[in-house]
Order: C-alpha cells, then sequence, then structure tokens
C-alpha cells in the first residue's frame, strides 16, 4: 500500500529533515483522496479494511501507522462526507483500540 512508503522511509532516514515527511504525506494522503472518490461502496469498504489491517499488523499500536491511518480515513470523510457513514463503525472500532493503548501506555 503507498502509506507503507513514507513510513518505511521515516523508519529508515528519522533522523532527516521532517519538512520533506509532512509534504510527501500530504501528496500522498491527497492522491489517496482522488483514487477513492472513483471507487464504489463495496470497493471503497475493502480498500478501509486494508487500510486497517496495515495499520494494525501487529500486536503493539505503531503510532507512526496511525497518524498515518486517520490522515487517509479523513481525507475519506472529507471527500465523501455522507456517504463514508457506513464505514464509521471501522473507524471508531481503530480509535477506541488506539485510545485504549494511549490511555495505558501514559
Amino acid at each position: 500500500m503507498a502509506f507503507s512508503l513514507g513510513h518505511k522511509y521515516f523508519k529508515k532516514h528519522a533522523e532527516m529533515d521532517m519538512v520533506n515527511i509532512d509534504e510527501i504525506e500530504a501528496a500522498m494522503v491527497e492522491a489517496f483522496q482522488s483514487f477513492i472518490l472513483k471507487l464504489n461502496q463495496e470497493t471503497l469498504s475493502s480498500v478501509i479494511h486494508a487500510l486497517l489491517k496495515w495499520a494494525n499488523k501487529t500486536e503493539v499500536i505503531n503510532m507512526h501507522k496511525q497518524i498515518i491511518l486517520y490522515k487517509a480515513l479523513g481525507s475519506i470523510l472529507h471527500s465523501l462526507g455522507e456517504f463514508a457513514v457506513p464505514s464509521l463503525k471501522l473507524y471508531m472500532e481503530n480509535t477506541i483500540t488506539t485510545l485504549k493503548f494511549l490511555v495505558d501506555k501514559f
């Protein structure tokens, strides 16, 4: 998935200028936004499931992946508005899991 590229780059180049990462993430989210506008509901649901699966692949929550995930989900909500409502349950389940992790961590 395209969002893996930003994460892999960050892991290898954590010392580098973060401005570049922000620009790359913004471009990726913009491209993702354009992409999702072309999808039907069934395909969009599959893409969201794949994105959630990618972001939660490990047992410990990876906050870098969560940030990218929520940028992508935000772009879906922004682009599709009320058409994204059927997918809100998936967002909320992930949000609850992430918040529980953060509460336990701090």
